[in-house]
């Protein structure tokens, strides 16, 4: 951040013009537009989405209360193997229809952009929407149905309650969107992000990309700051909670149909995105697979070097954002800024970081970049589980230690060891995901699984890319299972 500012002022300071970059205006604005029309349009429909199918999965029974924590799993795959899916089960619908003599247009555009990034947030919509509802008084749900029928009380009782909460995922959704390039460049539309990597790859002006990223930076900066404190809700709410109490209010009509609709999309997505990957799993050969193990190791020591930086800044920060005071929140509006940065900015300021420190910097420098853009989601999650460790507990635990070391070992870690775990391996995930910033940094001949099958999704070669798909999705759902795992085990202890 501090090179990007620095190399900004002073293109600013030897050609005072080059500021116009930050104020939009003509193509760039209407790329501007284009981003944040085809952001909101994802967040909304990913608010309907995510809302209605959240109201079928309360209401299944106790052997299928599995389906409320598998409903997170589609979010730990990455948008373009959601492209990679629709792209493929387009296809086939298109030979199918061809055959019966009738033409499907070819699945690009905005529109395919928008159906593509809808199914990739949807889920992580419904996974907000039942954070809302667990925080919930059901007390307080069937006492208005003592006064009222199942729509009043939803819409005067339930959706108030959730509101923040729901307002809260879908500006995070927004700001998703707004920094991401992978899935409207594999549909040919172009967007602020996209505009901001294609001019640093053909200027290789960094002053000119950060200028340029200004507007939005400072929209994503505007979404997220009302956003935080209900952010921070969802991250402090044990899951154990949910189920709990259970309320007697189920939906009825015209909302039961609404919610099976969400439910239908929901499940469209996860079928759409099994069967096509399965699909193109013929078309991968085992020496593929074999050949696919190098980049799957340089993906794993990028995200193993993110997860010690993070691990470090989730050590030093979590304290901070639990103290509830004045400099918790200053922290907590720090940890945001990494957030509202579009992928392509970060790797750029990164790059240029490099280019000034050089030597071990080039080498380290994806690793940090992960670190920086998602070693906050870990300082907020480690914040949250020490906001709510019993005071009692940590001061009698203090007090009767007997030896140096033994309320760490039998408190601390016990309680905040397995949130903190969890945390690293969602930085893990999400770091052996990423495209924005690391087709940026990444070195020649250390390409991660992740560039290469972006790259192979631009250039051909379906059994390459299928062998690759599958390596990835494999190494992130082995992450995902102990994730999920770990962060109900440390939530039972709350």
């Amino acid at each position: 951040m501090a090179a990007l500012a620095g190399d900004a002022w002073a293109a600013v300071r030897m050609s005072p013009g080059s500021l116009r970059l930050a104020v939009p205006a003509g193509r760039s604005l209407t790329l501007l537009v284009r981003s944040c029309t085809l952001s909101a349009a994802t967040a909304l429909l990913c608010l309907a989405i995510g809302t209605a199918a959240a109201l079928v999965l309360l209401a299944v029974p106790t052997r299928l209360r599995w389906l409320r924590m598998a409903v997170i799993v589609p979010v730990i795959v990455p948008p373009y193997l959601h492209a990679v899916a629709w792209m493929r089960t387009a296809e086939g619908l298109r030979v199918l229809l061809r055959r019966a003599g009738l033409a499907l247009p070819p699945f690009q555009g905005f529109g395919a952009a928008l159906w593509v990034q809808v199914m990739v947030y949807a889920p992580l919509m419904a996974s907000v929407a039942l954070a809302a509802w667990s925080m919930v008084d059901p007390l307080l749900v069937d006492a208005g149905l003592v006064q009222g029928s199942s729509h009043r009380v939803l819409r005067r009782v339930i959706l108030p309650l959730m509101l923040p909460v729901l307002a809260a995922g879908t500006l995070l959704v927004f700001v998703l969107c707004m920094g991401d390039l992978s899935v409207p460049s594999l549909f040919s539309v172009n967007t602020y992000a996209l505009e901001m990597y294609a001019r640093f790859s053909a200027s290789g002006r960094t002053a000119d990309v950060t200028l340029l990223a200004v507007p939005v930076v400072l929209l994503c900066l505007a979404a997220l700051t009302p956003a935080m404190r209900s952010l921070a809700t969802v991250l402090s709410t044990p899951s154990a909670r949910e189920g709990a109490v259970a309320s007697a209010w189920r939906a009825a009509g015209a909302v039961r149909a609404g919610a099976l609709f969400g439910a239908v999309v929901l499940g469209v997505d996860a079928a759409g995105l099994c069967g096509s990957l399965l699909a193109g799993a013929q078309g991968a050969t085992w020496a593929a697979v074999l050949d696919a193990l190098p980049q799957a190791s340089v993906s794993l020591r990028t995200a193993g070097g993110a997860c010690l930086v993070s691990l470090v800044l989730a050590l030093a920060a979590g304290p901070l954002v639990a103290a509830g005071n004045r400099s918790a929140r200053w922290t907590a509006a720090f940890l945001l800024v990494p957030l509202a940065l579009p992928g392509p900015l970060a790797g750029t300021g990164a790059s240029l970081a490099g280019v000034l420190a050089g030597g071990l910097w080039k080498t380290v420098a994806p690793s940090l970049l992960l670190a920086f853009r998602f070693g906050p989601f870990a300082c907020l999650m480690t914040g949250a589980r020490l906001a709510r460790l019993d005071s009692a507990t940590t001061e009698a635990g203090r007090l009767f230690e007997r030896r140096r070391g033994d309320y760490v070992r039998r408190i601390w870690l016990p309680t905040l060891g397995p949130v903190l775990l969890a945390a690293l391996l969602l930085v893990a995930i999400l770091g052996i995901g990423e495209v924005s910033g690391t087709l940026l940094v990444m070195q020649p001949g250390q390409q991660p699984l992740a560039l290469a099958i972006y790259n192979y999704l631009h250039y051909g070669g379906s059994g390459t890319v299928s062998a690759l798909c599958l390596v990835l999705l494999a190494g992130l759902l082995a992450l995902m299972v102990p994730a999920l795992f770990l962060w109900n085990r440390g939530w039972r202890r709350a």
